[in-house]
């Protein structure tokens, strides 16, 4: 699977599973964004992924960081203190 095909499926992954975590909420679902890519401090192929907060962001953040893996992606970090989420370096 090339880069930009497993970076898509892994954000699209993040956005569906983070999007989960307002079901009921009556919030909006919109794909989530990716940011800081202009900065000067990027390392290339490595990505922060955050749940939203709510009552599943820990389950989904479980999920998010095993679908990462099955396409190929290193989770390096989970985070489940200050937020919900996962560091991953894509292949």
């Amino acid at each position: 699977m090339t880069t930009s095909i497993c970076r898509r499926v892994l954000a699209a992954s993040a956005a569906a599973l983070a999007a989960l975590s307002t079901v009921g909420s009556g919030a909006a679902h919109a794909e989530a964004p990716v940011v800081g890519t202009e900065s000067a401090t990027v390392i290339s192929g490595q990505y922060i992924v955050v749940m939203r907060p709510g009552a599943n962001a820990a389950a989904n953040r479980i999920a998010a960081a095993a679908a990462a893996r099955g396409q190929g992606a290193e989770v390096l970090s989970e985070y489940s203190a200050a937020l919900q989420g996962f560091a991953a370096r894509l292949p």
